[in-house]
């Protein structure tokens, strides 16, 4: 009786709490805080490519790990080796810079989605938000990777491995609610204003 009683509480609690996140995101989901967030989002992409390009001098072609999709064990190491430790402490520093780009990002569609599609915004969201989340776990892994190469634990890497396949296709699922949700804010401005 008294755990049925728990479950209805965290039941009517749940919709709640989810009423209070969806009040505060629509809060959010204004002009200006969504135009700062679209360029911070793009500020922290220029900083990561100024990030990739040093990584790239010290290892022209070389892919960065984080953004293969599908790797195994050789790969990585194969991908470490050839970084060589100048590339890969590169890599490191670049990871601490990748992982401001998501939380932009994430907060960037979420607040975009938000305004332009207000009755789908939880749905659009899942994807950014998924994004952020495996971005920052994946960072943290390929951080703990370097520091322990060349006897990286295999089962970081499979571990770790499916996390970049998720997160790159949530990043994939989530730039057109990007795109598609500023032209049809766009087009909302462009019409208010020939209307004012």
């Amino acid at each position: 009786m008294e755990e049925t009683t728990t479950l209805s509480a965290s039941a009517e609690m749940r919709p709640k709490f989810f009423k209070l996140i969806k009040l505060k995101i629509h809060a959010l989901a204004n002009s200006r805080a969504m135009l700062v967030s679209i360029f911070l989002y793009l500020l922290s992409l220029v900083a990561l490519n100024i990030s990739d390009s040093q990584i790239q001098k010290i290892a022209p072609g070389i892919s960065k790990p984080d953004l293969v999709f599908g790797y195994t064990y050789t790969d990585i190491m194969d991908i470490f080796r050839q970084l060589g430790e100048a590339g890969r402490q590169a890599y490191l520093i670049n990871l601490i810079v990748d992982s401001i780009m998501p939380i932009l990002f994430a907060a960037a569609v979420i607040l975009v989605v938000t305004r332009a599609f207000p009755k789908f915004w939880l749905p659009l969201s899942i994807a950014p938000f998924l994004f952020f989340i495996l971005d920052m776990i994946e960072n943290a892994a390929f951080a703990l990777m370097v520091t322990q190469f060349p006897t990286i634990d295999p089962s970081l890497i499979a571990f770790t491995r499916p996390l970049t396949m998720v997160k790159l296709i949530s990043f994939i699922i989530a730039v057109p609610s990007l795109g598609v949700g500023a032209i049809k804010i766009l087009i909302g401005w462009i019409k208010a204003k020939r209307v004012a």
